[in-house]
């Protein structure tokens, strides 16, 4: 685990690259929070879900780097593209129309 977050954080400069251009050029980011999801075999499936609720300039940005290869049976995280808008999640979090905004999804 040490060897993998300190090639991802330190000896790549992928995700420093990935951050400062989100940040709009800055170096000003700090890691706020550093922690890990272990589902086991078995285990149920989590809903569909954002993990941050939508901000025009969001204060943080979430990060997903799976450290194992992930199979389809082990039910790999989704990524909805485009749902990161104002108009998304006020789609997504009209409850009774939920299912049909998931659905139509790309």
């Amino acid at each position: 685990l040490q060897t993998a977050l300190h090639e991802i954080l330190v000896a790549s400069n992928l995700l420093s690259s990935i951050l400062q251009i989100a940040i709009g050029g800055g170096d000003d980011a700090t890691l706020y929070e550093l922690s890990a999801l272990i589902s086991e075999p078995g285990s149920p499936r989590q809903p569909v879900h954002p993990d941050n609720p939508h901000q025009e300039h969001p204060p943080l940005f979430t990060v997903f780097i799976a450290l194992q290869d992930i199979t389809s049976p082990m039910g790999p995280t989704i990524f909805l593209p485009k749902t990161n808008t104002a108009e998304a999640h006020a789609e997504y979090n009209d409850i009774p129309h939920r299912d049909a905004f998931l659905e139509s999804s790309p």
